[in-house]
């Protein structure tokens, strides 16, 4: 059983590579628990399938809200819901054009 990790960076060298690390787990776990392991991701956590989990620092915390947030303003990554309190992303699909979402506020 092993944690699945996301390296953030620090705040004087941020992990420009975040984004697509965010892709690659989502993508890696889109059939097993993709949300949940999303929420996650989001809320910055060390995550394994049981459940354990590790909270990271506010900086990484910001990193990545920040780093999801490009990938949904892109359309990368769509809001699908929410659980517990936390944002549930999911890949969007690559035959689909990009979202507009100026169109959707």
């Amino acid at each position: 059983m092993s944690a699945l990790s996301v390296n953030f960076g620090t705040a004087s060298r941020p992990n420009r590579r975040l984004p697509r690390r965010i892709l690659a787990i989502l993508a890696e776990h889109d059939g097993m628990s993709a949300a949940e392991l999303a929420a996650s991701v989001y809320d910055a956590r060390l995550v394994t399938r049981r459940g354990w989990h590790r909270t990271a620092p506010p900086s990484r915390l910001w990193a990545t809200r920040r780093a999801l947030r490009r990938l949904v303003r892109s359309g990368r990554v769509t809001v699908i819901g929410s659980y517990r309190r936390r944002r549930l992303f999911a890949l969007t699909d690559p035959a689909l054009p990009r979202l507009d979402l100026e169109a959707t506020e």
